[in-house]
C-alpha cells in the first residue's frame, strides 16, 4: 500500500511540475505564431477540389453564408457556452480551474479523454494553428488565446466563433449550419434548433442531423440538459425543447456539393485532418464530372442517393444525394454479399445446389416471398436471381450468423441483428451507399477489397503531401466465389428482378432490393457492377415515410440504373466478364430435375437436354450415359383373339422400330415411343424384335432385341384355354 502511495505522490508532484514549467514558458517564451486579426474571419481562402483530370472542382471555403450585422442570439450563444465553456464569461482565455479538474480526471482514468479548451483556445485552434498534439502547439494556442482576450470583447469572440466553426457537411459559420439544416437564419432557431448545432461541433460527421438523426437528437438533449443544470432555461423549457423534433429542413444545393461534402467527412473522418487545417490545400479526388452529371439530372417526389465507383481503385466517380450519407437497412442487397458468397466461400453449397422454397417457419419468424409466390425445389441461382426469401434464410441458418458477420466485417458492414432476418438485410445497424457499393465492387474484382473513398492525396499551401490514399487490397472471397455470384447476378439481370437491364449487349451483373411494412415500400435499391463500374440507387425518403408511388418504386431503381448505364457507357461498351476459379459445364438436365444429382452430359446429349453450370475448376463430375447406352425400358404384351397389345414405357428421347417375325417372314409393324397393336393374320408362332433409337444430338440405335414371342393357336385345342405360352418372353 505505501509503495502506491509513493508513486501516486510522485505522479501528482510531476503533474505540478509540469503544470508550474508549462505556466512559465507560457509567460516567459516568445510565441513562434503571430496573433493575425484577419483569420478571424471565415475567409473565402480555403480549399481546392480537383476532378480525375486534375482540373478544379470548385474554390471555395464551404458554405459560408453569413446574415450581416444582426448580432446572436442569447438562447444560440449559450447552448454552446453550456457545453463547450461554461465558465466563458468569467475566464481570461484560460480556464485553470477545468484545467487542473480535467488533469485529476485523466490521471484516475489513465487516459486523456477529457479536455479543456475553453471556446478561446477553440478559437485561436481553428484559424491559427494546425491540429498537432505536441506541448509547443499547446503553448501557443495558450497565448495567442490570452492575446485574444485582451484584444477582443467576449461578444466579438464569441461571434467569431459562430462564424468559423465547422458544422459538418461542408459548412463553416452558425449561418450557413443554420440555413443549410433548417433554412433558417441564427437568430430564427428554437433553443432546440440552437441546442442542435451546438451539439453537432464535437464530431460534426458523425453527430450532424442529416448522418446521424439519432445520434444527433442524444447529443442535443445533452446540450439541452446542460443549459437546464447552468441556469440558461428553465425545466418546462428543457421538456419543451426535448419533446421538439429535430426538424431538419436542409437547403437543396447544386450537383456538386453532394460529393464535395462527402469529401469533408472523408477527410475529417478518415483522413483525420482537421477541416480548419484545408486553407489553400489541393484536394485531389476521383471526381468525373461527365458521370457525376448524369447520376444527378434525376428529379423524384422523394429521396434519391446514387453512387459510381471505378473498379480498377475503389475510387468514387460520382455521388450524388438529396439526404447526406444515411445509412439504411440494405434489404435483399444484402444477400450475395453475407449469406450466399460465404455460404459458397464455405462449401456449403454451389450455385446448382436444390433448395426447398416452400412456406417455412422458422420459430417464431413467419417469412414469406414476395408477393406469397414459391418455386418448389430451385437451384441456388435460380433463387438468387429471383431473390426468394425462404431459400436466403435457410442458407443463413446452416452456415450461421457468426460466420456471415465474420464476412461482413471484411466488407466494412455492421450486423447488429443476430436474428434470421439478417439475411433480408435488416442489420440492425443500416449501411451507407458507398459500403453497399463498395461491397459490390468486390465481387467485380474476384474477392479484393478496397475500401471506397473520395480521396486521393492532399497537398498544403507549402506543396507538402499531408495525405495519401493507401490501402492493401484484402482477399475477402476466392475468386472463383466471386464468379459464382457474378454468374447468377448476371442471370438477375438477364431473367431475375433485375431482367429491365436484360436489353444491353454487355454483361451487367445485377441485385435488386426493397424494404417496407404493411403500408408499402420504404426503401428501394439496385446495385449493378460491370468490368468497369459499380453503380448503387436508393429510393426513399430519410424520414422513413412509405414511398406513394408503391406499385412502381420497387422497378424505378432498376430503370434508372439502365438510364445511367446508356449514359455511361454511349460511346464505348466494357468488356464482358471472364471467370476465375471456374469452369463452365454441361450437365444432364434430367438427372438434376428427378433427383438433383449431377451428371456430366455425354457427347449425344442433345442442347436441349443440357443445363450448363460453373464448377470450381478442381471439381470431378460423373458423365451421364443417358444417351449413349441402350435405356431401360417395360414391355407389357397381351393378346386378346388374334389382337396383339404392347403397352411400352420408355424414356422422351427413345423410340422403337419393331419387327415381326414367323415363318421365315419379316414385317415391320410399328415406328415410334408409344403403345401400339398388331392383329395377327394367322395361329402360329410370332416373334417380335425391337430396334431401340436414342434421339440426341444424332440418333443412335443399337442391335434388334426379341420383346416377346406369341403363340397364336386355336384355343379349342388349347387344353389351358390360353393362346400365350407361360415362357413367351424367352427365345
Amino acid at each position: 500500500m505505501q509503495r502506491f502511495f509513493r508513486i501516486f505522490l510522485t505522479i501528482i508532484l510531476s503533474c505540478i511540475v509540469v503544470f508550474i514549467v508549462t505556466i512559465f514558458a507560457i509567460f516567459t517564451l516568445p510565441s513562434k505564431i503571430e496573433f493575425n486579426e484577419k483569420l478571424l474571419i471565415n475567409s473565402s481562402d480555403f480549399t481546392d477540389f480537383y476532378d480525375i483530370n486534375n482540373n478544379v472542382i470548385t474554390h471555395f471555403n464551404g458554405r459560408t453564408t453569413k446574415d450581416g450585422s444582426e448580432p446572436y442570439s442569447e438562447n444560440l450563444k449559450n447552448a454552446f457556452i453550456a457545453i463547450e465553456d461554461k465558465n466563458f464569461y468569467t475566464h481570461h482565455g484560460i480556464d485553470y480551474k477545468r484545467i487542473i479538474k480535467a488533469s485529476f480526471v485523466n490521471l484516475k482514468n489513465l487516459s486523456f479523454k477529457q479536455g479543456a479548451s475553453t471556446i478561446s483556445q477553440q478559437l485561436i485552434k481553428n484559424t491559427h494553428l494546425t491540429s498537432e498534439k505536441t506541448i509547443s502547439r499547446k503553448i501557443n494556442e495558450i497565448k495567442l488565446s490570452l492575446k485574444l482576450e485582451r484584444l477582443y470583447s467576449k461578444e466579438q469572440i464569441i461571434t467569431a466563433y459562430l462564424d468559423t466553426i465547422y458544422f459538418g457537411e461542408n459548412n463553416y459559420g452558425i449561418s450557413s449550419a443554420s440555413k443549410y439544416y433548417f433554412n433558417l437564419s441564427p437568430n430564427e432557431l428554437s433553443i432546440a434548433q440552437c441546442a442542435t448545432l451546438a451539439g453537432i461541433i464535437s464530431a460534426p460527421s458523425k453527430l450532424n442531423p442529416i448522418a446521424n438523426p439519432d445520434g444527433c437528437l442524444k447529443k442535443r438533449n445533452s446540450v439541452l440538459e446542460k443549459m437546464y443544470e447552468q441556469g440558461f432555461i428553465s425545466e418546462d423549457t428543457l421538456q419543451q425543447s426535448i419533446n421538439e423534433s429535430l426538424g431538419i429542413n436542409n437547403a437543396k444545393y447544386d450537383y456538386i456539393f453532394p460529393y464535395v461534402t462527402a469529401c469533408f467527412n472523408e477527410i475529417e473522418e478518415v483522413c483525420k485532418i482537421s477541416p480548419y487545417i484545408l486553407k489553400q490545400c489541393k484536394v485531389s479526388t476521383y471526381y468525373n464530372p461527365s458521370i457525376q452529371k448524369i447520376i444527378s439530372t434525376y428529379k423524384t417526389p422523394y429521396d434519391f442517393q446514387s453512387i459510381i465507383i471505378d473498379n480498377n481503385n475503389a475510387g468514387i466517380s460520382a455521388y450524388y444525394s438529396t439526404t447526406g450519407e444515411i445509412k439504411r437497412e440494405i434489404a435483399s442487397c444484402a444477400k450475395p454479399i453475407y449469406v450466399y458468397a460465404p455460404a459458397i466461400e464455405e462449401d456449403y453449397i454451389s450455385e446448382y445446389t436444390l433448395i426447398d422454397d416452400s412456406p417455412t417457419v422458422f420459430g417464431d419468424y413467419h417469412p414469406k416471398n414476395y408477393s406469397n409466390k414459391y418455386y418448389g425445389n430451385v437451384s441456388v441461382k435460380t433463387a438468387l436471381s429471383k431473390s426468394l426469401n425462404i431459400p436466403a434464410i435457410k442458407i443463413l441458418q446452416t452456415i450461421g450468423i457468426d460466420k456471415a458477420i465474420k464476412y461482413a466485417d471484411k466488407l466494412n458492414i455492421e450486423i447488429k441483428n443476430k436474428g434470421l432476418s439478417c439475411a433480408l438485410g435488416n442489420t440492425g445497424a443500416g449501411i451507407k451507399l458507398k459500403d453497399l457499393a463498395g461491397a459490390y465492387t468486390q465481387f467485380a474484382n474476384y474477392g479484393k477489397y478496397v475500401k471506397p473513398h473520395f480521396i486521393n492525396k492532399i497537398i498544403d499551401k507549402n506543396g507538402k503531401t499531408i495525405y495519401q490514399f493507401k490501402d492493401t487490397p484484402r482477399q475477402v472471397f476466392a475468386p472463383s466465389t466471386c464468379s459464382f455470384i457474378t454468374d447468377m447476378l448476371l442471370e438477375c439481370s438477364k431473367n431475375g428482378t433485375g431482367k429491365k437491364l436484360s436489353y444491353f449487349p454487355f454483361d451487367i451483373a445485377c441485385k435488386t432490393g426493397t424494404n417496407g411494412n404493411e403500408y408499402g415500400n420504404i426503401d428501394c435499391y439496385c446495385v449493378a457492377y460491370t468490368t468497369k463500374h459499380t453503380g448503387a440507387i436508393w429510393l426513399g425518403n430519410k424520414n422513413n415515410d412509405v414511398i406513394a408511388d408503391n406499385s412502381t418504386s420497387a422497378n424505378t431503381a432498376t430503370y434508372l440504373m439502365g438510364d445511367f448505364l446508356s449514359n455511361v457507357y454511349k460511346d464505348k461498351h466494357p468488356k464482358n466478364f471472364e471467370f476465375k476459379g471456374v469452369k463452365r459445364v454441361y450437365i444432364d438436365k434430367q438427372s438434376y430435375n428427378d433427383n438433383g444429382e449431377c451428371l456430366l452430359c455425354d457427347d449425344n446429349a442433345p442442347l436441349k437436354e443440357r443445363l450448363s453450370i460453373l464448377i470450381k475448376e478442381n471439381t470431378q463430375l460423373k458423365t451421364s450415359n443417358r444417351y449413349s447406352t441402350l435405356p431401360e425400358y417395360n414391355t407389357d404384351v397381351k393378346l386378346n383373339d388374334n389382337v396383339v397389345t404392347f403397352n411400352l414405357t420408355l424414356p422422351s428421347y427413345v423410340s422403337i422400330k419393331v419387327y415381326r417375325v414367323s415363318k421365315n417372314q419379316r414385317d415391320i409393324i410399328y415406328q415410334g415411343s408409344s403403345s401400339f397393336q398388331d392383329t395377327l393374320p394367322d395361329f402360329g408362332i410370332y416373334d417380335y424384335y425391337a430396334t431401340f433409337i436414342i434421339h440426341g444430338k444424332k440418333d443412335v440405335s443399337f442391335d434388334a432385341i426379341k420383346i416377346a414371342r406369341i403363340n397364336y393357336r386355336d384355343t379349342q385345342n388349347d387344353a389351358d384355354g390360353n393362346g400365350i405360352p407361360r415362357d413367351w418372353w424367352r427365345d
